[in-house]
């Protein structure tokens, strides 16, 4: 669970904060809404037993809290501020998407995570597809209102 917490959780955050120095005003408005995303789906994806996160022990929605208000709402936010600072949108979705999906795939070769039920690396890609394009489309939104 140490390994859990400093990796998927103190690591991203201390990178978007202290190293790229994301803007806090993106931080607010972006990882709230992330962390809501990425909590239905991880729900629904545990729920179904579809995957189990380490350590498989301890219930799995748990175990897998500091990526929900972690590394993902991490990237949420680091997304949106280079899609501030860039023209490439789609191409920075997509990106996200991939880097979000292979570390994943990691994960499940190093056995910190395991799939049940049929569930395969392709679905993890979907559910990164569905968040992010999600996060996107919220970004989009806040730039149509002048919120960002």
């Amino acid at each position: 669970m140490l390994f859990t917490f400093l990796f998927a959780f103190v690591v991203p955050w201390c990178i978007v904060l202290f190293i790229v120095k994301v803007n806090k005003k993106t931080i607010a408005l972006i990882a709230p809404f992330t962390a809501i995303m990425t909590n239905i789906l991880n729900t629904w994806t545990l729920a179904y037993d579809f995957a189990a996160v380490y350590p498989f022990e301890m219930e799995s929605e748990l175990a897998s809290l500091p990526m929900v208000l972690g590394i993902i709402p991490a990237l949420g936010s680091l997304l949106v501020h280079l899609l501030l600072k860039s023209h490439f949108s789609i191409s920075l979705v997509i990106a996200f998407i991939l880097i979000s999906t292979l570390n994943e795939w990691i994960f499940v070769q190093a056995d910190l995570i395991r799939y049940f039920k049929g569930w395969t690396i392709g679905w993890t890609f979907v559910i990164y597809l569905i968040g992010f394009t999600a996060v996107y489309l919220y970004y989009r939104l806040l730039k149509k209102w002048d919120i960002l």
